[in-house]
Formats: structure tokens, C-alpha cells, sequence
């Protein structure tokens, strides 16, 4: 796999060389923040966002570790067995985020009253993808509302 944005693509830099001979895998469990958060400083001017955070002591280490944000998710809660809903995970994540770092959620919005829900308790702002794809299924005439919902003028503010 390659990350043409990121100028070197890892391979050669973390991992434990057991993990390396066996080929590519989806899950090391031997990197670690404090090597990688760095790394990516090193070979990127984008932002580094982290997905799948769902407990207040890991929005404090991705503050520790100088990461732009977090993105609360679940993965829809098809990954992982038993997981919490990510706004009862927001509830806990945000006051440890609000004020440090950027702080999203991804999902559980099914309408817009969960949005506004999200944004209630900490969420700068929310993914909404599943929304945008179940109205495209609809019909060719949901078009036009799958990009109303996505245009940057339609924007939610915080009071």
C-alpha cells in the first residue's frame, strides 16, 4: 500500500520484523502513538485526524500526542461487538477535547435531529454518509438532495 501525500510509506519503520516476513496485515499491534503521531509530522503538512476513539483517556492521549483531532466512531459497530453508541461515547469524549483539539463524530445520524444532538454535546461537526447514500439509492431526483445536504452553504452553527 502506498500513501502518495506522505512521502515515505512506513513499511521500513515500525512494525516488528516477525510481523514484516509474514506480509502486509490490517492490524500491528506493535506501533505505538509516540512513534507514529511524530512520523507523520515528519512526512506530512496535513492535518492528523484519528478514527475510532470512543474513551475519554484515548482523546487525552491523542492530545498528548499532538494529534488536530479525533473522530468519534464505532464503525458503524459492524468492526467490534458491543461497542457503545458514539454519542454516549461523545458525551464522555468531548469536555477532555473541547478547547484542545478538533472533535467529530461518525456514526449513528440516521436524521437531523441527530446531528443536532451530536453537536449538543461537543461535536464540531458530524460524517453523514449513510444518509447521502440511502437517498441516492432512492431515486436519480435525490441527487439534488444528497448535494443540498453536502453543499458548503448549508452549514449547522453552534450557538
Amino acid at each position: 500500500m502506498s500513501f502518495p501525500n506522505i512521502l515515505s510509506s512506513g513499511a521500513n519503520d515500525f512494525g516488528d520484523e516477525e510481523a514484516k516476513r509474514n506480509g502486509p496485515t490490517a492490524f500491528d499491534d506493535t506501533l505505538e502513538w509516540e512513534e507514529v503521531i511524530p512520523w507523520l509530522r515528519k512526512h506530512t503538512t496535513m492535518e492528523i485526524w484519528l478514527k475510532g476513539v470512543l474513551s475519554p483517556e484515548d482523546v487525552e492521549e491523542a492530545v498528548t500526542a499532538g494529534v488536530d483531532g479525533v473522530i468519534i466512531s464505532n464503525h458503524g459497530g459492524r468492526q467490534l461487538d458491543g461497542v457503545p453508541a458514539t454519542l454516549d461515547a461523545l458525551r464522555q469524549c468531548a469536555p477532555i477535547a473541547r478547547g484542545r483539539i478538533h472533535i467529530a463524530v461518525d456514526g449513528g445520524i440516521r436524521r437531523g435531529s441527530d446531528i443536532f444532538k451530536a453537536i449538543a454535546l461537543g461535536a464540531e461537526f458530524c460524517f453523514v454518509g449513510r444518509i447521502v447514500i440511502w437517498g441516492l439509492a432512492v431515486s436519480k431526483f435525490a441527487y439534488s438532495g444528497a448535494r443540498l445536504l453536502t453543499s458548503s452553504s448549508t452549514k449547522v452553527k453552534k450557538a
